[in-house]
């Protein structure tokens, strides 16, 4: 009787035991399929970005040891660059996909900056600039601007042209940045999908030409793509972007390719990130570094960086009025290239509390490349 019982206390022990057994490999089996799907979907998404760069004339530079992927090139006569970036660490770790079209040099208001104003706390901190009413109830309740010289962009994005172009852009991606330098635009994940990869990049080309044109910049693309149609400029701030403006993205089909090839003549200078862009090519050589550096040393420049950490200034040539101050350490926000941001002790309570992957702007003054940890080095203006 006593052995009939123990087996009756054992029989749901037993049954547990069994089950588990059975179980673990099925969990094992599980996350082992996910780990496989994962490879085999950035492996497809990979190979979508050569597509889209051999199809496009870009040149596409694969992700490396302690690199991102990213393709940079001329497309309808914009100097363009797409990157991804990651920020954080652990469970706060995430990628972004970053489309840019660059400006050309000298023709934009200096310290300029225009974005929605929902999207502040993406832009980051901006140091130098100022907060700018234009005048105009419509683009002040949509945009928050800067910019050193508010005459400047006054005059800037009052021109009818200008005013319809950003609430064009505003419509179609609306977190968009337009800044001294580009035109820049972040979404998050690793994005693959051709047709949204195409609208976004030329969205950013199309804001570009239109600037270039009113300041008068090269010649007209000769196969320019598609214009779209402008948005009113009543688009009231927080709506959402027109069913014709979404109607493109919808009806692409994903595994065809979503334009046509451009024109990708170069023309214009690229501007500033073409140089910054080309500084964190590692097969540079130094004449070519050297004269890179140069062009840059012409004027003072816009500087957005994603930070790495802050860290005391230390070396044997900080000038005078930088010593005693604080270095921030990063990477140039949507490139590769690394870069040294110096300011002097007087600015320690702006930069003392800042935090790895946060975005900054700043102005500054490049002086020289750091070739013991291949890096740019600018100083705070």
């Amino acid at each position: 009787m006593n052995m009939i019982m123990m087996l009756a206390e054992l029989l749901p022990l037993a049954k547990n035991e069994i089950a588990g057994f059975l179980v673990l490999p099925i969990f094992i089996a599980f996350f082992v399929g996910i780990f496989a799907f994962a490879i085999y979907s950035h492996k497809k998404a990979k190979e979508r970005w050569v597509q889209f760069a051999r199809t496009y004339g870009l040149i596409h530079n694969p992700a490396g040891w302690g690199s991102q992927s990213h393709m940079s090139g001329w497309f309808d006569g914009v100097y363009v660059h797409i990157g991804t970036v990651t920020r954080g660490s652990g469970k706060n770790r995430h990628t972004y996909t970053q489309f840019q079209a660059m400006l050309a040099g000298g023709v934009m208001p200096y310290g300029l900056q225009i974005y929605q104003e929902t999207i502040f706390s993406k832009v980051g901190v901006f140091f130098g600039g100022q907060d700018i009413q234009i005048g105009d109830q419509q683009l002040d309740a949509s945009f928050v601007f800067k910019g050193n010289n508010p005459a400047d962009v006054h005059r800037l994005v009052t021109i009818p042209a200008v005013r319809g172009a950003l609430f064009d852009m505003l419509s179609r991606q609306p977190n968009f940045v337009l800044d001294a330098n580009r035109v820049l635009v972040e979404k998050n994940g690793f994005i693959s999908d051709l047709a949204v990869m195409y609208t976004t990049l030329v969205a950013c080309v199309q804001l570009v030409q239109v600037l270039h044109g009113i300041c008068g910049v090269g010649a007209p693309p000769a196969q320019a793509a598609p214009a779209p149609a402008m948005a009113p400029v009543e688009l009231p701030v927080a709506a959402a972007p027109p069913k014709a403006a979404q109607a493109p993205r919808k009806a692409a089909p994903k595994a065809a390719l979503p334009g046509p090839k451009p024109d990708n003549t170069p023309r214009g200078d690229g501007g500033t990130f073409v140089l910054f862009d080309k500084l964190g090519d590692s097969s540079l050589g130094s004449t070519e570094r050297d004269a890179l550096l140069e062009k840059l040393k012409a004027r003072p420049v816009s500087v957005p960086v994603v930070i790495d950490r802050v860290d005391y200034t230390s070396s044997f040539d900080v000038p005078e009025n930088l010593r005693d101050g604080r270095t921030v350490l990063g990477t140039i926000n949507g490139l590769s290239t690394k870069v040294a941001v110096r300011f002097p002790k007087s600015r320690d309570r702006d930069v003392v509390n800042l935090r790895r992957g946060e975005p900054m702007t700043v102005q500054a003054k490049v002086n020289g490349w750091d070739a013991l940890f291949d890096r740019l080095n600018v100083d705070a203006a």
